[in-house]
């Protein structure tokens, strides 16, 4: 591994730096993982491909993740990396050799966000809510291809008639669900997979938000779906389609994971425990349109509980 000796480089000088939280399966990544590099930089923070099949976030946020490494930042560490940049993971953290920076794992092990410690609502206030989030949501954020179809699930008022080949297929989703027909549902869920642009795909995001909702709320709500007979498939076509941030994220969603921001809104709207305002705030901070999608996708199963 090449390693570029970056201005302001001190040898034999590291600079340590602690590591807040870490998601459960970026820790497991970095334990199974002995090298990689930087692969993407936003605002929020830095993607980091580890291996040939891993993605962690390493994230100046607060907001925890199962792929996110959540650091204490020190002045000048983690400051103008590049893509490219080599990782090296070690027993205490990750060591960025480029710079003679190291970020130390906390003491405790990989976090995960707990399940669902209340009761839901009654079937009709959790589709009263989920109306209310969307519309707050919509007003916030123009929909994507994927979250305009929230307007026709829920009655809420659209502007023009929906007739994409996304819409039909989410369409068809939604009555295959309905009527407890497993075998349709990977066909109708092909065509979205990596549709739309980025690291995460608006299609994606949606399949994120249906996996989501039933990892976490399949009983008491969906015990008539048994999506465990094609989730083999569904991820096989994942790898292949879209991003290997997306398939991550995705196959923690199926374990009931994923960014607290949306499991806390998924679990308030639920529940009925969280303002409407505060869960259209945190799904609107989730990316561009990720959060408006990945509401798309409970939707999906969530406006059929009381039918």
């Amino acid at each position: 591994m090449q390693i570029i000796q970056r201005e302001g480089y001190n040898p034999g000088v590291i600079t340590v730096s602690g590591i807040q939280t870490i998601g459960k399966a970026a820790l497991h990544a970095c334990r199974t993982h002995p090298s990689g590099n930087v692969i993407g930089r936003t605002s929020h923070g830095d993607f980091l491909r580890l291996g040939e099949d891993a993605v962690i976030f390493l994230s100046n946020e607060t907001f925890r993740g199962p792929l996110s490494l959540n650091f204490q930042q020190v002045p000048g560490v983690c400051e103008g990396l590049q893509n490219g940049d080599a990782i090296l993971t070690r027993q205490d953290g990750i060591y960025f050799p480029d710079y003679d920076w190291l970020l130390t794992f906390p003491g405790s092990g990989g976090w995960t966000a707990a399940l669902p410690a209340n009761r839901p609502i009654l079937a009709g206030g959790v589709l009263s809510r989920l109306k209310s989030v969307a519309t707050a949501l919509l007003e916030q954020k123009s929909p994507s291809l994927i979250s305009e179809n929230l307007y026709g699930w829920l009655e809420i008022s659209q502007p023009e008639p929906l007739l994409s080949g996304v819409a039909l297929s989410l369409d068809r989703f939604h009555k295959a669900v309905e009527s407890s027909r497993d075998e349709d549902i990977l066909d109708y869920l092909e065509p979205i997979i990596g549709r739309g642009d980025g690291l995460t795909p608006s299609g994606d995001d949606c399949i994120l938000g249906i996996l989501l909702t039933y990892g976490r709320w399949a009983d008491p709500f969906f015990q008539t779906i048994d999506l465990n007979r094609i989730i083999p498939r569904l991820f096989e076509s994942i790898r292949t389609k879209t991003t290997l941030l997306s398939s991550s994220l995705i196959r923690s969603a199926w374990e009931g994971q994923a960014d607290e921001r949306l499991v806390l809104a998924l679990d308030g709207i639920v529940t009925g425990d969280i303002e409407v305002k505060q869960i259209a705030e945190w799904l609107a901070s989730w990316g561009n349109h990720s959060g408006s999608d990945a509401l798309t996708g409970m939707a999906l199963l969530l406006s059929l509980i009381s039918k």
